[in-house]
């Protein structure tokens, strides 16, 4: 765990943009991976560019005005006084398995959990939890893991192979059974129930597998830009994710959040009066809503929710960094607490108690299950059951 603190201070002090908490363990290595590929591309690209993810950025500039900026309208959402518990349970793994694990994902009707384990002995590393039982599975290569799961039990991921071990390929799990995708430095992120799957190459491009013996293809962009990565897929098929520009673009953020719509079509995402954004990512997207954040020209993370419905568009200005929303609106990300469409944040508990941030990767539809990892001296996957 010094190592995921050393660099977690590390990036808060240099107010850098980084990805996914667990991949902490193993930042070394995929640096080499992703200066390797840039430079091959012929593109400098920033580190904040290519290292998207959650931002460890003070927040003590005062808010500004939202301006002319709606709040969201009213939407299926419990309303603030009523009262929503959460209680934890650690997810478990086979007898003889080292007590770590890390959850990276889950499915809308909160049933599947997909994570893995740190087990060294050959083992199979990467887990599926129904409910709380875990089934093991063994994927080739290194650094293995889970990303997204339907509802009926397919699972999307990626590992990296090669003589050299820096070929990140995907994969898809269906019925006990796990295969390749086609393609070769591309990565799986996410996957709907009609199992088209968006990801992204390493070289800095979002693609979609139409199905999952398709060939990926890169999602378009407009003239100019640098990179683009796909985040997650709505079930009607769009795509969101951001696109990174070349330069300074005046009164314009460097990145943009947007929609690839169906048709090949890129909208992008506006921004509340009153802000002045400097990268902006949307992260997730479900039913009526999409969750995200952004980093303003000052460096300070401003949580964004799109209501798709209205057009409005809500912000939130705390520690805790959008990863997922549900229909409900409800939200969550790094930094454990739960938060409902209309601000209200509601407690995720510590198993057995105690203190400590988290990593949440997963609220289901109706917002009774809540998955992520926990961090501490311990790092755990963990369910949790809210109502």
């Amino acid at each position: 765990m010094t190592e995921l603190k050393d660099m977690l201070d590390g990036l808060a002090g240099d107010a850098q943009v980084y990805g996914a908490i667990e991949r902490a363990e193993r930042v070394g290595r995929r640096r080499r991976h992703r200066k390797r590929l840039v430079m091959g591309g012929g593109a400098a690209l920033s580190v904040a560019t290519v290292l998207i993810g959650v931002s460890l950025i003070p927040t003590a500039v005062p808010a500004p005005e939202l301006g002319a900026s709606p709040s969201v309208a009213p939407s299926p959402t419990p309303s603030p006084d009523h009262l929503i518990a959460c209680t934890a349970k650690e997810l478990p793994l086979p007898d003889g398995y080292p007590k770590k694990t890390y959850a990276g994902g889950g499915d809308p009707a909160g049933r599947y959990i997909v994570g893995r384990s740190y087990a060294k002995d050959g083992r199979p590393r990467l887990a599926i939890w129904d409910g709380i039982q875990p089934t093991m599975v063994a994927m080739e290569g290194s650094d293995q893991g889970f990303t997204d799961i339907t509802t009926s039990g397919v699972a999307i991921g990626s590992s990296f192979i090669g003589t050299d071990g820096e070929n990140q390929v995907s994969w898809i799990y269906r019925n006990g059974e796990l295969k390749r995708l086609k393609g070769d430095n591309v990565s799986a992120v996410a996957i709907n129930e009609k199992l088209v799957i968006a990801g992204r190459e390493s070289l800095g491009h979002a693609i979609v597998w139409r199905t999952p013996t398709s060939d990926p293809e890169r999602l378009t962009v407009p003239e100019g830009a640098m990179m683009s990565e796909a985040r997650a897929i709505a079930e009607t098929g769009e795509i969101i994710g951001s696109i990174d520009y070349r330069g300074h673009r005046e009164g314009k953020p460097a990145t943009d959040g947007v929609v690839w719509h169906t048709d090949g079509t890129i909208e992008v995402l506006p921004i509340p009066a009153g802000f002045d954004p400097e990268r902006v990512w949307p992260n997730d997207i479900r039913g009526e809503w999409i969750g995200g954040r952004m980093i303003e020209r000052s460096g300070r993370l401003v949580n964004l929710l799109w209501n798709r419905r209205t057009g409005e568009v809500t912000a939130h200005i705390d520690r805790t960094a959008t990863e997922v929303v549900n229909p409900l609106g409800w939200t969550a990300g790094f930094g454990k607490d739960l938060k409902l469409a209309d601000g209200t944040v509601v407690d995720l508990p510590r198993p057995g108690g105690g203190a400590g941030g988290g990593d949440i990767r997963v609220i289901s539809d109706d917002g009774k299950t809540v998955g992520g990892t926990l961090l501490g001296d311990e790092t755990i996957a963990v369910r949790w059951t809210c109502g």
